[in-house]
């Protein structure tokens, strides 16, 4: 791990003699400089991991949604009142459109709150009756509730 871009081996150890080696990107590429940068990799896994505690991740249920080869969609659902999530990916190599199913699109809003290359912003309101494009790599994690 990276933790700055201090010399010798990037706030890892005190010493060059490490293990492995310290990569090139060091000063550039460290928890450090990640933590202030809302859409790095770092603040990403730090907002999937909070997801994972919450009682539709715990104990809800899941509902498949795998519209092409290359999407995967899945929605968590718990009991009503509690946060509902949708779960897109484009594990493809092009770009792909996701079209909500009807089950979530009948909650028009959601709010996005973990994304990586998407043109969505976590805190972002999504209107769920307009489909959505997801290009390679991306990822978009949407919160809305059943009432």
């Amino acid at each position: 791990m990276q933790w700055d871009s201090s010399e010798p081996s990037a706030g890892f150890s005190n010493t060059s003699d490490t293990w492995l080696p310290v990569q090139e990107d060091f000063r550039t590429i460290n928890v450090e400089v990640q933590q202030d940068v809302q859409n790095s990799t770092l603040n990403t896994y730090k907002s999937l991991v909070q997801l994972r505690s919450l009682a539709s991740f715990v104990k809800g249920d899941t509902v498949l949604d795998v519209p092409t080869e290359k999407l995967f969609a899945f929605s968590r659902n718990y009991m009503h009142g509690e946060p509902s999530f949708l779960v897109v990916i484009n594990i493809g190599d092009a770009e792909e459109w996701y079209q909500y199913n009807a089950a979530v699109a009948a909650h028009n809003q959601g709010e996005v709150v973990a994304e990586q290359g998407t043109t969505f912003s976590v805190g972002d309101d999504v209107d769920m009756e307009t489909d959505i494009v997801l290009y390679p790599g991306d990822f978009v994690v949407v919160k809305f509730y059943i009432y």
